[in-house]
């Protein structure tokens, strides 16, 4: 009986968003990768990828990458995973030194790669952030940072997110307010609804089962959708309106076309293929976020509401 051939490990045991930009280039060269992740996700991954066979998804669960731990290196309960193949090595883009020496303890003797040390200290250095925030530099976009470390073309990536798109404009939008934090959320869901209703468009919000709500929005007039609900709502691939959160990422994965409001972060560090971002004037342009990045302050300085045109829509190639 023939070993199974190794893979190549993509180390992302963070966010929803996290992973799901490394399944962008895991979905690429099936086979080839598996992702070590947060086993919450896993469920929700594997209905958006149906295509990848079980093994290709490793639950990893850190304590320190959720809001539940207790120490900025909180590695209780760390448990070496079973894997049914040999890892060839360990990738990940974060830059995070914890991430790298957790990864040496879970996969022993496997060498690992890491690139992303310089937006990770750069993100904690208004100093060191300088150059960036003032446009000298260009911020590093994640998924390219994926591509480059695994060698797959930024353009085929490009490619591949085009090639789901629809063939024509929706005619139905979700608007999702779903993020972690309430400075993340664009507060004027319930005014960007009644703009797209006047276009003519069929608009449902949405959000996770443990979302707040921005102000205006009460339960009556959202659906919550818990589990893998929400990749089956975005298989008939509506016009997407999202913050910078998973859904986002999640919504671009799946071939909806998608707009993204954006204030408390650069966008353009998160930004996936082929999504259309409107920005604040005070969106941060470097890697440090606003100082209200992580809480649930609900900021001002938004667009109005973030609405483009649809007649130059991109749509899939003919």
């Amino acid at each position: 009986m023939n070993s199974p051939a190794a893979r190549e490990i993509l180390f992302e045991p963070w966010g929803l968003g996290d992973a799901l930009i490394a399944c962008a280039v895991m979905r690429e060269e099936p086979g080839r990768f598996a992702l070590a992740c947060r086993p919450d996700w896993i469920p929700l991954l594997r209905a958006a990828m149906p295509e990848q066979d079980a093994e290709a998804f490793i639950p990893v669960d850190l304590k320190y990458t959720t809001r539940k731990r207790t120490a900025f290196f909180d590695t209780e309960g760390l448990k070496v995973p079973a894997m049914p193949f040999k890892a060839a090595r360990v990738l990940t883009i974060r830059g995070d030194l914890r991430d790298f020496i957790i990864a040496r303890r879970l996969f022993p003797g496997v060498r690992v790669r890491m690139s992303g040390l310089c937006s990770f200290v750069t993100r904690r250095s208004r100093l060191l952030d300088l150059p960036f925030a003032l446009g000298l530099l260009r911020v590093r976009n994640r998924y390219r940072a994926w591509c480059d470390l695994t060698g797959i073309p930024f353009e085929r990536l490009c490619s591949s997110y085009a090639s789901r798109l629809p063939a024509a404009p929706p005619r139905e939008a979700v608007i999702h307010v779903g993020a972690q934090w309430k400075s993340r959320q664009y507060p004027r869901a319930r005014k960007l609804k009644e703009v797209l209703e006047v276009g003519g468009l069929r608009v449902e919000i949405a959000a996770g089962p443990g979302d707040q709500l921005p102000d205006g929005v009460g339960e009556s007039g959202i659906r919550r959708y818990a589990g893998t609900a929400i990749v089956e709502r975005l298989f008939n691939k509506p016009l997407v309106f999202a913050n910078d959160s998973g859904p986002m990422h999640l919504a671009a994965f799946m071939g909806c076309p998608v707009v993204v409001a954006a204030r408390v972060s650069n966008i353009e560090e998160w930004l996936p293929p082929l999504v259309r971002a409107v920005t604040s004037p005070r969106m941060p342009r470097g890697y440090r976020p606003d100082d209200a990045y992580c809480s649930d302050c609900v900021l001002d300085g938004w667009e109005t509401y973030p609405v483009t045109h649809m007649d130059d829509w991109p749509v899939k190639t003919q």
